[in-house]
């Protein structure tokens, strides 16, 4: 292989190496912001169903005590069915669901936390790969571009171009989107440049 072929190839190598290197790094980051969501989504549910469980204690243990209070109105004379004791009731059963409620609540709120924080974290993994997939492509176009200007100036037969020190400037030029590719520099006849 010819030393600008030897030179192009490590160029492309390194590009390629660099380019892989962030494309896993990128999968490996969308990967640990999903596993995170999930992870989150897994807490969030244990936070609801032991906000179901916690209500259901305390319904359970008010509901108890609710036993003992009408218990307790029998005993002494009063119907707990009407009146003045069937009020009572009626407001510590509201008070006690209320408690189950709010004791729901706060799980419930800890939980939608979670699933917020896991899918930020998700998004946070996939912008991060986002940002390492542009600089794996990034490198990994830079060096095939490097590879080939440096090919080109070095060895222009290998491109396809034919050298001949006949030709002028104007005649050697070829266009790319209308800017040239090679120059013939006039004062030594050589080629000079390569615009990418």
């Amino acid at each position: 292989m010819s030393a600008p072929g030897a030179l192009a190839g490590a160029q492309i190598a390194g590009g390629l190496a660099s380019g892989i290197a962030s494309f896993a790094a990128g999968d490996a980051a969308a990967e640990a912001g999903r596993r995170a969501n999930q992870q989150a989504q897994i807490n969030a549910q244990l936070l609801e169903d032991l906000g179901v469980l916690r209500a259901a204690d305390i319904r359970r243990e008010r509901g108890r005590i609710m036993g003992t209070r009408r218990t307790a109105f029998a005993k002494g004379g009063v119907n707990p069915n009407t009146g003045t004791a069937l009020d009572v009731l009626l407001d510590a059963s509201t008070e006690d669901e209320l408690a189950a409620l709010n004791a729901k609540f706060g799980f419930d709120s800890q939980a939608f936390q979670q699933r917020v924080q896991g899918a930020n974290a998700e998004f946070a993994g996939l912008q991060q790969q986002n940002a390492l997939n542009a600089q794996g492509f990034n490198a990994i176009a830079g060096s095939v571009v490097s590879a080939g200007t440096t090919f080109t100036l070095l060895s222009p037969k290998a491109s396809g171009f034919t050298f001949d020190s006949t030709l002028t400037n104007s005649q050697l030029q070829q266009t790319i989107g209308g800017r040239p590719l090679l120059d013939l520099n006039p004062t030594t006849g050589g080629l000079t440049r390569m615009i990418t």
